[in-house]
């Protein structure tokens, strides 16, 4: 957003600005933070409109910068292509896949996964792994993540071309991430038959409040966490039937990505105006 906002006002163009989330720059406190709030600021002040992709990320927004709200618009990301998508459940109530997909940082809880994954890892009933890139200069976690896949604790691939293969193959997704705009894996989980896990953040709150099925735990509770990972394996196939169907439901109603593309292009064109 700063750079095509900035280069918008010296060359004195309407401009939208689109916040997807306010990431771990707000959850440090290095100056550049605070460099940054005084640009943000500037920049939402001037855009012709504002977009967010979730309403618990404008009201989390809310709380570091003064947003006008005349200006604000929701809009779910980019969406999901809904016309691929598998409509057969055939042998995925047979997976014993346990997945992380993300970046591997401290603050998308990668820890919680570790420690999970060394609860449980022994277990043959259990199948954890982890699809992602380093993006942390923590030698620690980077040392007891390696620790973790010389002990077998889980497997290890890096991201692919073409991730949604790994993600289709597993039962249960983990995103114990501690912050996120609207999570495109938890999206592409709900998608695809896996079945969310994800830490009580306000995003997944209001995923549930649409009617999303997601399993969640506060931040850290690894017992919680374990407990949640049995209970959906206990479930019947039915009732896992009944989860994947109404996921995949709710995101062709509300993250179909034709729709939300029409509803940019109508936010766009009344910006224009």
């Amino acid at each position: 957003m700063a750079l095509g906002g900035l280069a918008s006002l010296i060359l004195d163009k309407k401009f939208i600005s689109v916040i997807t989330g306010l990431g771990s720059l707000y959850h440090n406190r290095k100056i550049t933070k605070y460099f940054l709030y005084f640009i943000y600021s500037l920049l939402i002040n001037k855009s012709n409109q504002i977009w967010f992709v979730s309403k618990s990320d404008f009201s989390n927004s809310s709380k570091f910068l003064r947003i006008p709200r005349d200006k604000v618009k929701f809009i779910y990301g980019s969406g999901i292509d809904t016309r691929s998508l598998d409509i057969s459940i055939k042998g995925k109530l047979e997976l014993k896949k346990i997945i992380y997909s993300g970046r591997i940082r401290e603050d998308k809880g990668i820890l919680d996964f570790i420690k999970l994954a060394s609860k449980m890892g022994g277990n043959t009933d259990f199948n954890f792994q982890v699809m992602g890139a380093f993006d942390t200069n923590n030698k620690n976690l980077i040392q007891t993540f390696m620790n973790s896949i010389k002990n077998n604790k889980f497997n290890y691939k890096n991201f692919e071309f073409n991730n949604l293969g790994s993600l289709k193959d597993s039962l249960i997704l983990v995103m114990p991430s501690r912050h996120e705009g609207m999570p495109t894996i938890i999206l592409e989980s709900m998608a695809n038959y896996v079945i969310p896990v994800a830490t009580d953040l306000p995003v997944i709150i209001e995923l549930i409040s649409l009617g999303a099925i997601i399993y969640s735990y506060p931040p850290g509770d690894i017992k919680k966490l374990e407990n949640i990972i049995k209970d959906i394996y206990n479930l019947t196939d039915a009732e896992k039937i009944k989860i994947m169907k109404k996921n995949q439901e709710i995101v062709k109603e509300y993250f179909d990505n034709r729709k939300l593309a029409e509803i940019q292009a109508n936010f766009i064109q009344e910006a224009m105006l």
